[in-house]
């Protein structure tokens, strides 16, 4: 899609790209890059099943000690 005069740096015409780095706009004139925020992640889908804890060492072994 081609924006009309959206351009920050020149006020030239704008297209919205996407690839494997993220989305984009460039501009057709003077090849200004603007990068596009993404969409923020959800880290809990991200979190697996974890793994248990260390366990607590007993204060009865810590005085013992």
């Amino acid at each position: 899609m081609v924006h009309f005069k959206a351009c920050p740096r020149c006020k030239g015409d704008t297209h919205r790209i996407e690839d494997r780095w993220g989305k984009y706009i460039q501009c057709l004139q003077c090849g200004s890059v603007t990068d596009l925020w993404p969409e923020p992640i959800d880290m809990r889908e991200l979190k697996g099943p974890q793994k248990p804890g260390r366990p607590r060492k007993k204060k009865e072994s810590i005085a013992a000690a």
